[in-house]
């Protein structure tokens, strides 16, 4: 029973909706939540790690390719988002004396930059609280060294993004603008968005 709390909790319910499914008390909910999760964070199987390895990378790669209408894009090896964490306003010594730096004005709320990245199967590869609900993806794409681990990669593997992120050979984003009048562009954009999408068709495990 306990797992099944954690899930619920992780899948946003609260704890008197918990307490009234399960019949269990305030103390028992608490109890549970924290047993999960702590086991949850100290399990070596469920790390969030990149691949170690070019067999790790292939299984990553052919996960995605399997996933592809058609199997156009055959070489991806990651779904790359920018995720905004809502928080209260930090105080001055919190944020190193820059406060307005954690508030976004696209999100109209404070918060944190957090970068993630996944595979084919919604498994976690990367996730990093990374700067400042301030920061653009972009920047804080590159505060995480990513970069520099996909730089490494052979020729013709790739992780998707989205278009606020800066096209290199390791790292594909879509048009925009009038760039997606052009129909070998948009379809370049169908397919690429057709693979980020499609990740959540499966499930996690």
């Amino acid at each position: 029973m306990g797992a099944t709390i954690g899930i619920s909790v992780l899948a946003g319910g609260n704890y008197d909706g918990i307490m009234n499914t399960f019949g269990i008390s305030k103390s028992g909910f608490y109890y549970s939540r924290n047993r999960f999760l702590n086991a949850v964070l100290s399990s070596n199987e469920l790390d969030i790690k990149l691949p170690a390895t070019p067999d790790d990378w292939e299984n990553v790669r052919s996960g995605f390719a399997a996933k592809s209408a058609n199997r156009v894009l055959k070489g991806c090896v990651g779904a790359l988002d920018g995720f905004f964490q809502l928080t209260m306003c930090p105080t001055v010594k919190e944020s190193y004396g820059f406060p307005r730096s954690y508030y976004s004005g696209h999100y109209q709320s404070y918060g944190l930059n957090c970068q993630a990245m996944c595979d084919s199967r919604l498994r976690f590869l990367l996730f990093t609280v990374i700067a400042p609900g301030q920061t653009n993806d972009a920047v804080a794409y590159e505060e995480t060294g990513l970069h520099e681990i996909l730089n490494e990669l052979p020729s013709g593997l790739y992780v998707a993004g989205d278009a606020a992120y800066i096209l290199t050979e390791h790292l594909l984003v879509p048009f925009t603008g009038s760039c997606r009048l052009d129909l070998d562009k948009d379809s370049y954009n169908f397919y690429l968005s057709q693979l980020r999408i499609q990740i959540g068709a499966s499930p996690c495990w």
